[in-house]
């Protein structure tokens, strides 16, 4: 009977240090769990400020993209002005080209009048009607 005592005992030992084995596992699981809970927390949190960070920077950008559409349209706006503008300037310059060369070509009549007229004066004799 003794012999079924030693190994009653050194069943009762090795389940023993089965439980043990055992209950470390658990407790290094758990431990692991509780790290893993808490990373996936602190994930979770980063992913919440990255998407609130993403969301306002596409406000932005929206944003951004709605000025430049409007300076685009205020520089369409300012070149067909200037091109407006140019286009009345070069009119007015035609215009007073025009009117310097018909200014120059009365002077030069009146020029050639005036040398008519002393041409003829120069002769005494014949009257000059106008």
């Amino acid at each position: 009977m003794h012999v079924t005592t030693t190994t009653n005992t050194t069943a009762t030992t090795t389940t023993t240090t089965s439980r043990v084995v055992a209950a470390e596992a658990l407790r290094e699981s758990e431990s692991g769990n509780k790290d893993t809970v808490r990373q996936v927390q602190e994930l979770t949190l980063i992913r919440s400020e990255l998407q609130s960070e993403r969301d306002a920077l596409q406000s932005e950008l929206s944003e951004a993209t709605d000025a430049n559409r409007e300076l685009g349209a205020n520089l369409d706006a300012a070149n067909a002005a200037l091109q407006q503008m140019r286009q009345d300037m070069e009119a007015r310059l035609m215009a007073a080209e025009e009117e310097l060369e018909n200014t120059r070509y009365v002077s030069l009549l009146l020029l050639l009048l005036l040398l008519l007229w002393r041409y003829l004066r120069s002769f005494s004799s014949v009257r000059v009607w106008f």
